[in-house]
């Protein structure tokens, strides 16, 4: 849907949504775009909304303009000889959910056991901030178009 990051930061709607991203490693963005991201659930930050134990939020004041967000992306890639964590997958909340996103779900994958599913509608889409890729999911429906502005 967007070809340019600029398009794609200007359609973020922070007057009806929350947004949170997830650094994630390489490769990882298109299956989260169609399977939902699960979440742990280890509850190392003492909240009591699991979304915080998996993303974080990005909140409109620390993004003032398009450099903001650039400054953004590059921040937060880390590629070492252990992890490649290049994708930033965005997530939208409405904000009559109160940021409560979270489905329950028990599912053992890879060894770890999941204790909740972020549903794929809630996944905006990721960047990859090497090649600054974007792919969008065509199904969530918490993003605005920005030619319609």
């Amino acid at each position: 849907m967007y070809t340019d990051i600029e398009s794609f930061f200007n359609s973020l709607d922070f007057e009806n949504n929350h947004y949170f991203y997830h650094v994630t490693e390489k490769g990882n963005g298109n299956s989260i775009i169609e399977k939902g991201l699960y979440v742990e659930g280890t509850n190392i930050t003492n909240t009591n909304n699991i979304l915080f134990t998996t993303a974080i939020e990005l909140k409109q004041e620390e993004l003032t303009d398009f450099q903001d967000f650039i400054d953004f992306l590059e921040e937060n890639s880390f590629v070492s000889h252990f992890r490649d964590t290049t994708e930033i997958v965005f997530i939208a909340s409405p904000k009559e959910l109160d940021k409560k996103i979270v489905l329950g779900c028990d599912q053992i994958i890879d060894d770890t056991y999941y204790r909740g599913i972020i549903p794929s509608e809630h996944i905006v889409g990721y960047i990859n901030v090497t090649t600054k890729e974007i792919t969008t999911n065509e199904d969530c429906e918490y993003i605005v178009d920005p030619f319609f502005l």
